[in-house]
């Protein structure tokens, strides 16, 4: 069956083009889609004269080098003039006349490219913001509804609408306006991606329709909503700024709720010293004594994210003295034990245990914490003193409760530091015994106990036990690496970075071959291009769509084209490998994560084996960002993939409850600083969701903390989850001859699992 029934030689030669410099190179590399046909075309460049120019011209475009693009887009069409009739071309030299600029170019070919059945509402698309910045809006309303007339299923559904709507709005069709921000709102209701993209976009269009109908508390509502709940978007920022110009225009007074509201989209988004310079300049405005206490501790909160504690401190101290601010003591614990003042937290802790009117639970909690600034400090004597405050939080607490079992897993730490082996062995067995799955953990002490003990034949039998033919959690891994390794490891690929762990040529954990032969061809036959899989025949538009929209925008466009397949390809494990190595191909991440997750949870007995299911859980999208950012800052890939993969699993739109974005996590005042340094210009937030820039700052910022910490991955680890500062404080405590204890010491869970599961994976990524 044809899939370009309507494209004309040259347009298929164009096409073949596209695919041959295009999808050709990186499939074959893959040892996928193996089809010679293609190659015909580049066998005899001289015949062609116009294909090299071709050639150049897409380099440079795919190169954002919009000026030898249309160089040698214009060389080829002089050489033949068939070739202007054809879409892609037209539509990239039309985008690329846009992006320099050259209006009345762009638009002679995207009006072309417009024409076309098939993909004419992407040119229709840019047409109409070529229209908006040309200050042509009635000429761009008429583009964007010709757009939604011609093309209802278009990707660009919800950014016509919104565009349109901002156009009407700007010629005070308020009651046109409603209509389609209206409808992007019901497209996306029930879609909890599509509606993480554009919610924000949409509050903030209907707030701007209810201030041209002065309506300022539907503004005021609609603004509120997008700073409670989408944080950190720029509609947030700018909802922040237009809900202070209604109030300060209709005189409605601003709540000190409503004040610290908006200072905190400041803080979330990064923007710490114009937060500080807020919270200061209003410190009048807001004369209660509960007001002010607000507003400084807002201040204190500003200092601590930073890890400035030597300003944070005195404020907790401060506010606690002055306004018995409860939370700005249990705060002052924390700052000052990362800032390594052991005794200050330790007293702040106590204060705020028999002051602040605390419930059983919590004050066995800080409890806990006490005995872990006594074990922190490391002496004999603090270890001692901190085992009989653990010794009180199991007195309060079952075995089996997490601080009963973590407070004895530290008792028993800190005994095998005191050298009281066998004590420290028959409390790992008590706690292995009540808490199956410490089993691992307790088994691993329990051997690095008896060879303490000179108990040789012990400990190896553990290990043995332990490390298993392949292991897959981190105390097995450990033991199958201390048992064929020099206990004497410094610097060794293990916990320190090395460049060519998991850095070798090594083919794409997904297999091609397989897709090849069972699942999707494509051949050459009079002509035309078919695809011979009867399951691809009734969506060939949307594949197709989605291949050319790669072509001429990314695969971002792509995703989009097939995101409404993503149900049906899941009927079948055949039809859901076929649609999720067609995304790979495309690169459309996002969408093949999705895939990969829903495949896992419908068709578990496919991926029972240990192949299947490393292929499923430990992808190696995005390889080439990851590989030329490892080489530039001498990481090894296997550490960056296992970092994404903990940190985003792969979704470039990941944000975390910190408010961290992309694909590793990137926290905004992190970000803009990382930027500032590599001389990037113009960053905006939300550039991080972006996965080449995301990559690169992250891979910048982990080489930071590689010199920082002498490429000891574990404290990098610490670094890069809990901040330096902490990751400086447990360098302290740590023995350096055991570096297995890094993660021991850590006292926040979080950070403790997340080191032990980037090490387990970089190992495994590393073996692939």
């Amino acid at each position: 069956m044809a899939i370009f029934p309507y494209f004309n030689r040259c347009q298929i030669l164009c096409l073949m083009y596209c695919l041959c410099v295009s999808v050709w190179p990186s499939l074959r590399a893959q040892t996928a889609l193996g089809i010679d046909s293609f190659t015909s075309l580049m066998d005899h460049p001289s015949e062609r004269p116009y294909t090299s120019y071709m050639i150049r011209a897409d380099q440079f475009y795919k190169q954002r080098d919009y000026r030898h693009a249309i160089y040698n887009f214009n060389f080829a069409r002089e050489l033949e003039p068939g070739i202007s009739n054809d879409f892609l071309f037209s539509f990239k030299l039309g985008y690329s006349y846009k992006a320099i600029n050259r209006f009345d170019s762009a638009s002679v070919y995207l009006r072309k490219a417009s024409s076309d059945l098939l993909m004419g509402d992407y040119a229709l698309f840019q047409l109409a913001q070529l229209c908006s910045k040309q200050d042509s809006a009635t000429l761009a309303i008429a583009h964007y509804k010709k757009l939604l007339q011609q093309f209802p299923k278009t990707v660009f559904y919800v950014e016509a609408n919104l565009y349109l709507t901002d156009l009407l709005i700007r010629q005070k069709q308020t009651d046109a306006a409603d209509v389609y921000v209206n409808q992007a709102a019901a497209y996306v209701r029930n879609d909890p991606v599509l509606r993480n993209l554009y919610q924000s976009r949409i509050l903030l269009v209907r707030g701007n329709i209810h201030m041209q109908r002065n309506n300022s508390n539907g503004a005021l509502e609609s603004f509120r909503k997008i700073q409670n709940e989408f944080r950190y978007t720029d509609e947030a920022y700018q909802a922040k700024m237009l809900s202070e110009s209604i109030r300060k225009q209709t005189g409605i007074p601003t709540t000190i709720d409503q004040f610290i509201d908006g200072n905190n989209v400041l803080i979330l988004q990064g923007y710490y010293q114009l937060a500080l310079n807020e919270l200061a300049e209003n410190k009048t405005r807001f004369p209660l004594p509960t007001d002010q206490a607000e507003i400084e501790y807002n201040i204190a909160r500003i200092y601590f994210a930073q890890g400035l504690y030597n300003a944070a401190i005195p404020r907790y101290q401060y506010l606690w003295k002055k306004y018995q601010h409860k939370e700005s003591l249990f705060n002052l614990a924390k700052a000052a034990r990362y800032q390594g003042d052991l005794d200050l937290s330790t007293a702040a802790y106590r204060d705020y245990r028999e002051k602040a009117s605390l419930t059983a639970a919590w004050k066995n909690y800080i409890t806990y914490e006490i005995a872990n600034n006594f074990s922190a400090k490391g002496d004999s004597a603090s270890l001692r003193q901190a085992n009989l405050y653990y010794a009180e939080v199991r007195t309060k607490t079952p075995l089996s409760a997490i601080y009963g079992y973590t407070a004895a897993f530290r008792t028993a730490f800190n005994l095998y530091k005191l050298s009281e082996y066998d004590s420290c062995i028959v409390l790992l067995t008590e706690i292995q015994n009540a808490v199956d799955f410490l089993k691992p953990k307790c088994q691993f002490w329990t051997a690095k106990a008896y060879e303490k003990k000179n108990e040789l034949q012990k400990a190896h039998a553990i290990y043995e036990r332990l490390a298993g033919d392949q292991p897959r959690n981190y105390y097995g891994m450990l033991s199958h690496y201390l048992r064929q390794n020099s206990r004497k490891h410094p610097n060794n690929s293990f916990f320190y970075v090395n460049s060519l762990v998991g850095q070798g040529e090594k083919p794409s954990v997904f297999n091609f071959d397989l897709v090849k032969k069972q699942y999707f061809r494509i051949e050459l036959e009079n002509d035309r291009f078919y695809f011979n899989d009867r399951s691809l025949q009734s969506l060939e538009k949307e594949f197709i769509k989605a291949w050319i929209s790669r072509e001429i925008l990314g695969p971002k466009y792509a995703q989009l084209e097939l995101y409404p397949l993503r149900k049906k390809y899941l009927e079948s494990i055949e039809s859901a490998v076929l649609f999720r190595n067609y995304l790979e191909f495309l690169e459309a991440y996002d969408l093949a994560v999705e895939t990969n997750v829903a495949m896992k949870k419908k068709f578990r007995s496919f991926f029972r084996s240990d192949e299947e299911s490393a292929k499923l859980s430990y992808p190696r999208y995005y390889q080439s960002y990851v590989r030329q950012n490892a080489q530039k800052y001498k990481l090894d890939e296997a550490f960056i993939f296992a970092l994404i993969k903990n940190e985003s699993a792969f979704k470039t739109y990941s944000i975390s409850k910190a408010r961290a974005i992309g694909l590793m996590q990137i926290m905004p005042f992190t970000g803009n600083t990382l930027a500032r340094e590599l001389n990037l210009d113009h960053f905006e937030m939300m550039d991080l969701q972006q996965p080449e820039y995301n990559i690169m700052l992250g891979t910048y910022y982990l080489n930071h903390q590689a010199r920082a910490y002498q490429n000891f991955i574990p404290a990098m680890l610490g670094a890069y989850n809990a901040g330096p500062h902490r990751a400086d404080f447990w360098m302290r405590f740590y023995n350096p001859d055991e570096p297995e204890e890094f993660p021991e010491i850590v006292e926040l869970f979080e950070t403790n699992n997340y080191i032990k599961k980037i090490l387990l994976d970089r190992w495994i990524y590393s073996g692939l």
